[in-house]
């Protein structure tokens, strides 16, 4: 919540800038991260099309003011996909799920194209045909937070410390569904996996101490 999702969309921003993407396409986007990434795309001026599984998740980042956001699991989500991201120059797609989806990532894409993997929700494979790779002139290439941050100076890793902070409550703000007493573990796994899009659950080693519904209180 506070080191890894906001450097991680931190991170794609700056490879956008850096590699002059003219925007982005965000798989999982309905994901902490994702609307990370969203928020973040809006500051920067970046446009973000976003890809997201179930209605109610569209619905929800179109509530968050998400302009573009197009649903996998939706009949000719494929062209619609490909129509979108060559219209707005998408060049960065940022895939987390893996498996079939890679290849309709690579084929929506325009030429010279990066997919940018970082990491597979779907369990399977990442599967796609090197015809794309070959006559598109795009590429495929892997993320991991850690060895990015390792090519970064020390004075580069305290100053992203120090962007993390100044932007941990607006832009890179992660919604918490709950709060539960440390006791309550089993209930608190069963809560977020019934609805992970609806937000952390945090568990409180001192509900004594800590308000468990600060909303409440407020």
């Amino acid at each position: 919540m506070l080191i890894v999702n906001p450097m991680t969309a931190i991170a794609f921003l700056d490879i956008a800038k850096k590699e002059k993407h003219a925007a982005i396409v965000s798989t999982a986007a309905a994901s902490a991260l994702g609307r990370m990434i969203i928020r973040l795309g809006r500051q920067h001026g970046k446009p973000i099309i976003n890809i997201v599984r179930r209605r109610r998740q569209m619905e929800l980042l179109e509530s968050l003011g998400a302009r573009y956001v197009l649903n996998s699991s939706d009949e000719g989500f494929p062209d619609k996909l490909r129509a979108l991201a060559q219209q707005m120059k998408a060049t960065l797609t940022l895939d987390a799920v893996g498996g079939d989806l890679t290849q309709q990532l690579l084929d929506a894409a325009p030429f010279g194209a990066t997919v940018l993997v970082y990491s597979n929700l779907s369990g399977q494979p990442g599967v796609f045909n090197s015809e794309a790779l070959i006559f598109g002139d795009k590429k495929v290439v892997g993320f991991f937070l850690s060895n990015w941050a390792a090519k970064k100076s020390f004075i580069q890793r305290v100053w992203l410390t120090q962007r993390v902070k100044r932007l941990a409550a607006r832009a890179l703000q992660t919604t918490v569904q709950k709060r539960l007493p440390l006791c309550e573990v089993q209930q608190a796994v069963e809560i977020y996996q019934g609805n992970m899009t609806a937000g952390k659950v945090l568990l409180v080693a001192n509900p004594e101490e800590v308000d468990l519904d600060p909303q409440a209180a407020g």
